[in-house]
């Protein structure tokens, strides 16, 4: 018969709680999304260990050209990558705000009208604004200081 002192049973319910309410909260809160993004920003939003799982590939579209094609002088021509695949509302929320502040690819459009969501630059978009265009046809515009893990939540949850 095995004896646990106090100290290691506790430590054994709290590691057994916090992987348990983890795991539900990223499949509660995981959306499938189609990003373009530049792999710098994405790499900075997903821990490597998150990435498991999704579809990555570059993107050599001409909206990928025309938004490399606006990087400032001086500065390294950004990697851009389709992501595919199902990833946690927090992550979105760290992505599009590394898209936000990329100023000079213009704003960030969400397009839940399909099938798959689809976020990416648009440089029809002023900088520093994130467009939803929702599954009913409707449009509402936020600021990069709107984006939060709730927005992103109540946004794309209507969007399933």
């Amino acid at each position: 018969m095995m004896v646990f002192d106090r100290r290691t049973i506790c430590g054994i319910i709290l590691v057994a709680l916090s992987t348990g309410s983890r795991a539900n909260a990223q499949s509660a809160n995981a959306y499938t999304v189609r990003i373009r993004s530049f792999e710098d920003a994405f790499n900075a939003a997903l821990p490597l260990g998150e990435q498991k799982g999704l579809t990555i590939t570059a993107d050599d579209s001409e909206t990928a050209k025309e938004l490399v094609a606006r990087t400032p002088a001086g500065r390294a021509a950004p990697v851009v990558l389709i992501i595919v695949g199902a990833i946690a509302a927090i992550n979105i929320s760290k992505l599009l705000i590394q898209l936000v502040r990329a100023t000079y690819y213009g704003g960030v459009v969400i397009d839940a009208r399909g099938n798959t969501i689809q976020i990416s630059n648009d440089v029809k978009i002023p900088a520093g604004l994130v467009i939803v265009l929702a599954r009913d046809g409707t449009k509402a515009t936020f600021k990069e200081s709107d984006i939060t893990t709730d927005l992103v939540n109540a946004v794309l949850s209507k969007s399933k």
